[in-house]
């Protein structure tokens, strides 16, 4: 389906982040931020509105979502220029364009953005992947379903051939360093969930799927990644043990947080 952000945000179904929560921490934890919690807010976040910019600019060619928000035009009650989102006016303006479904951005991260998608396209053009953009679409949404739970999953970039999902960070996208924080993050959780809804709605697809990381400060490095085979294998794994879970609580109306025994705190390499 090609839906629109707000529209694929209001599909009360499991995805890969909850997938993650689950695994990584709790249900309950998943329940406080999925669609079930009357309560639920939105954490706001600079790494996030910047990867979420630099992600349409390089996969739809627009910055149509974006606020452009200059910092000069909301001083403080004293006069002073904000510093980031620190005066009441400001604020104001953030929250209205999250509340059009827009994303807000200081015009000081600009020229950053710009460099960023400048630097991810000569990368990609002598990638592996160099003719990926001259099939496919971007923002690609999946429905299916997993016995009793339904599933959504919002593809970045997808084509017959690849399914790409676009991070950005603020840490090294060095393969080291990255491979750690991929699999922190629930990246390979992502991958095998993004698999298996494919594979649900296009049985037999010959797509492959890779993740393009970016650092968000100079010089923007970029770095392909994909799953080894053993590794892609737990994950499928800890994916349907997600999917059972959310479905046990789904069923009992229970979601259940960390149990009450005693933990032991053990040394560590670093301790």
């Amino acid at each position: 389906h090609t839906i629109s952000m707000a529209e694929y945000l209001a599909i009360p179904a499991f995805s890969s982040g909850l997938a993650h929560t689950i695994l990584s921490e709790s249900p309950k934890h998943a329940w406080t931020e999925s669609w079930l919690n009357p309560n639920r807010e939105r954490e706001e976040s600079k790494v996030g509105d910047i990867g979420t910019v630099a992600h349409a600019a390089l996969l739809e060619g627009s910055f149509d979502s974006v606020v452009w928000i200059d910092r000069n035009d909301y001083p403080g009650e004293k006069g002073g220029i904000p510093v980031g989102w620190t005066t009441k006016a400001i604020k104001e303006a953030r929250d209205t364009a999250y509340a059009q479904g827009k994303t807000p951005i200081l015009t000081d991260s600009k020229a950053a953005i710009e460099a960023m998608v400048k630097a991810a396209k000569e990368y990609i053009a002598t990638s592996k992947i160099a003719s990926v953009f001259d099939s496919g679409a971007a923002e690609q949404t999946i429905i299916w379903q997993e016995g009793d739970v339904l599933c959504k999953a919002r593809a970045d970039w997808l084509s017959d051939t690849i399914l790409l999902h676009y991070k950005t960070t603020k840490a090294s996208v060095n393969p080291a360093s990255f491979s750690r924080l991929a699999t922190n993050s629930g990246y390979d959780v992502a991958l095998m969930f993004y698999m298996r809804g494919l594979e649900a709605v296009l049985p037999d697809n010959q797509v492959s799927h890779y993740i393009l990381a970016q650092e968000q400060d100079p010089p923007y490095a970029c770095k392909l990644f994909d799953l080894e085979a053993p590794l892609a294998d737990v994950a499928a794994h800890k994916v349907s043990r997600a999917i059972n879970a959310w479905a046990a609580c789904m069923k009992s109306g229970k979601w259940s947080a960390y149990d009450g025994s005693v933990h032991s705190i053990e040394v560590t390499p670093w301790g």
